[in-house]
């Protein structure tokens, strides 16, 4: 009984670290589109081209961080239906005989 009580314990860490993992790749990702976003601002600004606008900065950044989302979304999405593809090319193969 206290083994089932570890395991489980073992699988809520692990569930929260890949939700860490997620918010935390999440804000790195936020953070380098605000500043490239920044920099392609700056040079605009710097060079007179075009003009520095502070919600073209704001908006590239949610922009990406929620393609971002939507990419891990999807892409859990598309892996659970993957998997059951390749199990019914396996299931489909013929068995070698001995």
């Amino acid at each position: 009984m206290r083994l089932s009580g570890a395991g489980y314990t073992s699988g809520q860490q692990q569930k929260n670290r890949v939700k860490v993992r997620f918010f935390c790749c999440c804000f790195h990702l936020l953070t380098f589109s605000f500043l490239l976003s920044l920099g392609f601002e700056l040079t605009q600004l710097v060079c007179s081209i075009g003009t520095f606008d502070v919600d073209d900065v704001l908006l590239n950044s949610t922009g990406g961080t929620l393609g971002y989302i939507l990419f891990q979304l999807s892409a859990r999405l598309f892996a659970d239906t993957t998997d059951q593809v390749k199990q019914k090319r396996i299931d489909r193969i013929p068995a070698a005989e001995t």
